[in-house]
C-alpha cells in the first residue's frame, strides 16, 4: 500500500497505472487533513531549524538541509525513546566530529548474528510502541490541564506574525516564530483571559 495525500501529481492516471502494474494499492489521505501525513510534522521540524540558523539570509536555506538532516535522524525522538537512525538502520551513524566509530563492528569483531540482531529490533518496536501509547495518554491527559499564565517577573517570548513578501523575497515561514526574551511586568483581568503587559527585550 502507498498513502499519499490528493496531490495532482499522485491522482494522475500514470501514477495509478504505474502503481497497479506493481501491485500497489493507491491510498489517499483525507482532504484538508495535514495531520494524517507524518511528513507534514517532520516539515514543520525542518522549518523550525532553518529559522534558527539561516540568520536573514532565506535565499541560501538549503544549504543547511544536510546538517539539520543529520541533527533530525541522530537526535533521541521524545515520543519513540530512540534516534530515527537506529529505529532505520539497527545501529547509530557515525557522527563527523567522532574520532573512531563505536558500533560499527570492526575487522576483528564477529558480525552480529542477523537472527539476534532481528529478535533485538522486534524487542526495540515493542518498547517504541509501548513509548508512543504512553505519549498519547500523556496528550489526552494534558487536554484537561489549566492554561498556564505567566507569573509577574517571569521572562516569556512572544509569538509574532509576519507576513510573506513575494517581491521582497520574503518567506514568514522560515522566520523565528518567537521575539524576545520579555519580562513579565503587570497582569490584568481581561474579557477572557488575563492580558499581559512586556517591557522591551532584554539584551543577552
Amino acid at each position: 500500500m502507498f498513502i499519499c495525500d490528493n496531490g495532482a501529481q499522485f491522482a494522475s492516471k500514470g501514477v495509478r497505472s504505474f502503481m497497479e502494474s506493481l501491485g500497489v494499492q493507491l491510498q489517499f489521505t483525507a482532504p484538508y487533513s495535514p495531520r494524517e501525513n507524518p511528513t507534514e510534522r517532520t516539515n514543520r521540524t525542518v522549518k523550525t531549524m532553518i529559522a534558527q540558523y539561516i540568520e536573514g539570509h532565506q535565499s541560501s536555506w538549503d544549504v543547511l538541509l544536510p546538517e539539520i538532516s543529520l541533527a533530525i535522524n541522530s537526535s533521541v525522538a521524545d515520543s519513540t525513546g530512540f534516534t530515527p537512525a537506529f529505529l532505520m538502520m539497527g545501529r547509530e551513524p557515525r557522527l563527523p566530529s567522532a574520532l573512531y566509530d563505536e558500533v560499527t563492528p570492526g575487522l576483528a569483531t564477529r558480525e552480529v548474528d542477523l537472527t539476534t540482531r532481528k529478535e533485538t529490533m522486534k524487542e526495540i518496536f515493542e518498547v517504541v510502541r509501548n513509548n508512543l501509547q504512553k505519549k498519547d495518554q500523556g496528550r489526552y491527559y494534558n487536554l484537561r490541564r489549566r492554561e498556564w499564565r505567566p507569573a509577574l517577573g517571569s521572562m516569556v517570548l512572544l509569538w509574532q506574525y509576519q507576513l510573506s513578501s513575494a517581491a521582497e523575497g520574503f518567506a514568514a515561514k522560515l522566520t523565528p516564530k518567537f521575539d524576545g526574551p520579555y519580562r513579565e511586568t503587570e497582569e490584568e483581568e481581561g474579557f477572557d483571559r488575563p492580558k499581559s503587559n512586556m517591557d522591551t527585550p532584554l539584551e543577552e
